[in-house]
């Protein structure tokens, strides 16, 4: 694709990211979400849709969070 940056391994990367976030106590549901999200859940805490394609910024957003 021209123009468009993709992300290192950007098919496992949402397993990687699915994996840090059941280490960090977080339910991650592949089935509730819609199209290719998974719904990941944790009490306390608001829902949130981990999408299929994690792109680079949301990448870079997610590094720059837990750092």
């Amino acid at each position: 694709m021209r123009g468009k940056k993709q992300s290192s391994d950007n098919s496992d990367a949402r397993d990687e990211y699915a994996k840090i976030l059941k280490a960090l106590g977080w339910s991650v549901d592949k089935l509730r979400g819609k199209g290719e999200h998974w719904w990941c859940t944790r009490p306390g805490h608001a829902p949130f849709p981990l999408p299929g394609e994690i792109k680079p910024g949301l990448e870079k957003d997610i590094k720059n969070f837990w750092n």
